[in-house]
């Protein structure tokens, strides 16, 4: 029986993993991305977004980091920079990511164009070094979501999620009851 729950934990786990992967890379994957709406703000003559302003907001949200190097952090924190030993440092020269992305046109079949990330700009790579300092969770295994964006700005989302717990367990028990009470006696 212990060989079996074990075995059974063991599959659970790779299947939370797998399915937590290929969740965070068809979000990544999405057409448009998360800085589209910000490259048509770009060209707004109101609203001028420098090239600058915009690097500095993919490495705050840390799009400039490559998607296996960024799975990492949100899943579990890690890695934070570069990996030191008895007082020596290791990778610390490990690209893991492209601050300005460079772009070109590609044209299609069809005789469309899109514009693709080609590259990298010279000397815009991110090193392991670069993230020593960072701001990041502590990875969702260990139950840091990070920072709310729309109520309570800027606090822990678990706070957020925990102060509406009591009132959404309210609402589903009397809901629950509710439905027993109908329900049975409609099903009778």
């Amino acid at each position: 029986m212990f060989n079996y729950l074990v075995r059974r934990v063991v599959q659970m786990t790779i299947v939370l993993f797998f399915s937590a992967a290929a969740s965070y890379a068809l979000l990544n994957l999405a057409p448009g991305g998360p800085l589209a709406g910000l490259a048509q703000l770009a060209q707004n003559s109101r609203t001028r977004l420098t090239q600058e302003d915009i690097a500095r907001i993919r490495a705050y949200f840390e799009l400039d980091l490559n998607l296996p190097v960024r799975f990492s952090r949100w899943l579990i924190g890690q890695p934070r920079g570069p990996i030191t030993i008895g007082g020596q440092t290791f990778l610390a020269d490990l690209v893991v990511g492209c601050r300005q992305p460079l772009l070109g046109e590609v044209r299609q079949a069809d005789g469309t164009s899109r514009t693709v990330t080609i590259g990298c700009r010279p000397n815009q790579d991110v090193t392991l070094a670069d993230l020593v300092g960072r701001r990041t969770s502590n990875g969702v295994i260990f139950g840091d979501f990070g920072n709310s964006w729309g109520m309570l700005r800027d606090r822990p989302v678990s706070i957020v999620v925990l102060s509406r717990l009591p009132r959404t367990l309210q609402l589903m028990s009397i809901s629950l009851t509710l439905a027993v009470i109908i329900g049975v006696p409609v099903g009778v």
